[in-house]
């Protein structure tokens, strides 16, 4: 007794199921499904009927022949008139093929329309496949029916890789029990350089300002060993110095309403009538 060589084992969707993004518009919209070596076609934009074409089954019914002969069978099917075999034609596009002729018309085939097929074909081989053939399309399916990923446009990757990049930053400012870069430039940093600009009128003033400022504020808070940058300050520290610089600054504005700029001094600091800063 012949036993029948048994299909490959290719054919078992054991792989990862992969589908495209939709292919086409209006009527030509599809998807198409990746199962092993198998590829299915879901028509539609949200299709999740998968269809295979005739010659994939071909070459698997029929490995040592020529694939083609399977589009015989499928018309002989359909000449004997089965309501419940009506596979999809797919009329050729304009053309010739490399030989000059005309292009053939295909068939695309459900999964019962594609079981029926191989068990209607002659080799014995093809008896197998029906297992196998019902697994690679319930694998489509659920291909089909998993969410998808969805690609995000440059600009949001961007932004959120830059928020990852921040929220590590502050933990490990919160670790080291540090204020970091950015609350010292917006909490320190920035509004000394605004006092140092309403009180100096010229570059040159506006410089001494800053470097009174920023020293008198150090001293304050015992922040002024060498090297010790704003974004090293003791987290503990910063509320002394928000409510220093916010002071500072606030007198700064109200008085650069009534004053011109380069004649306004810190708090508590006496003014000549001629005073420059030093």
């Amino acid at each position: 007794m012949t036993t029948a060589p048994k299909m490959p084992d290719a054919s078992v969707p054991c792989n990862p199921v992969f589908v495209s993004e939709v292919i086409g518009d209006g009527a030509d919209a599809h998807r198409e499904v990746r199962v092993g070596d198998w590829t299915l076609t879901a028509p539609g934009a949200n299709g999740t009927d998968p269809l295979v074409r005739d010659l994939d089954i071909g070459r698997r019914v029929y490995p040592n022949a020529k694939p083609h002969k399977i589009r015989e069978r499928i018309r002989a099917l359909i000449a004997e008139g089965d309501p419940n075999f009506r596979p999809l034609e797919v009329l050729p596009h304009r053309g010739k093929t490399s030989s000059g002729g005309r292009p053939a018309s295909e068939f695309m085939l459900s999964e019962h329309e594609a079981v029926f097929l191989v068990s209607q074909t002659d080799p014995p081989a093809a008896r197998s496949m029906p297992p196998a053939r019902i697994r690679v399309f319930r694998a489509a399916v659920r291909g089909l029916l998993a969410p998808q990923p969805v690609a995000l446009p440059p600009e949001i990757v961007a932004e959120v890789a830059t928020l990852r990049a921040e929220v590590a930053d502050l933990r490990g400012e919160l670790a080291t029990g540090v204020i970091g870069a950015d609350v010292a430039a917006r909490e320190i940093v920035a509004p000394l350089r605004r006092i140092a600009y309403l009180r100096g009128a010229t570059a040159r003033q506006r410089k001494s300002w800053r470097s009174r400022v920023e020293r008198q504020l150090r001293n304050l808070l015992g922040h002024s060993r060498r090297g010790a940058t704003w974004a090293r300050l003791d987290r503990k520290l910063l509320g002394v110095a928000q409510h220093r610089v916010g002071e500072w600054l606030d007198d700064a504005i109200a008085h650069a309403r009534k004053n011109p700029p380069g004649q306004m001094l810190l708090p508590g600091t006496p003014k000549p009538s001629t005073e420059r800063p030093s």
